[in-house]
């Protein structure tokens, strides 16, 4: 496995939905709850996408850990009109997206993209929201993948994160503030201070 760099990290910023395991009807994968160790077939129709017609498709698994953030290369061969691979997810991935592209062209998935939360008993793992939420605020996914940013979504990932596995907060506290301080929706203002607020009176 292959490791990539995170673009905005560089610059210093740290910066749900109960996700369908099949997040668009183009790609599925052979377990709606996939699993750290787990083996996984991806199933691939690129009819009507981007790539649709195009030939020896470049397709590429990357994986959210909060620490090493590896890829893997997915390969991808004929099953009569779909495309199949294999791929497992490592022990430590929370989450996932699979980028699929021919050159400039890149299957967006309408630009929802094709991420995915890591599942343990049908439960998003520890970690799993959160790191989806970093690909929806940061820009990594739109940088990675064309997947639209959505700030929004990721503060609701957080709350939801941070409800299910309180201990993830100060994990993720630095994204968290950082989308809390972007001033990207007048409702993270509030938060932020109480969360500031909190923090002094712990000094």
């Amino acid at each position: 496995m292959k490791k990539f760099c995170l673009l905005f990290a560089l610059s210093g910023v740290l910066t749900l939905q109960n996700v369908l395991a099949q997040t668009g009807t183009h790609l599925n994968l052979s377990d709606a709850y996939p699993s750290p160790g787990e083996k996984i077939t991806v199933t691939y129709d690129p009819s009507g996408t981007p790539v649709d017609g195009k030939s020896d498709l470049n397709a590429v698994v990357y994986f959210l850990d909060n620490k090493d953030y590896p890829v893997a290369d997915l390969n991808l061969h004929a099953a009569g009109k779909l495309l199949k691979g294999d791929f497992s997810i490592p022990a430590s991935a929370k989450a996932f997206f699979v980028k699929i592209s021919k050159d400039e062209a890149v299957d967006d998935n309408n630009e929802k993209g094709y991420l995915y939360l890591v599942y343990k008993d049908k439960k998003p793992v520890a970690g799993a929201l959160a790191s989806k939420a970093y690909v929806l605020f940061s820009g990594l996914g739109s940088a990675y993948a064309k997947i639209k940013t959505d700030p929004n979504e990721a503060f609701a990932l957080y709350k939801q994160e941070f409800k299910a596995y309180p201990q993830s907060e100060k994990e993720y506290q630095s994204m968290y503030y950082s989308l809390l301080a972007s001033g990207k929706n007048p409702a993270f203002a509030p938060v932020l201070d109480q969360k500031l607020a909190s923090l002094m009176k712990r000094i």
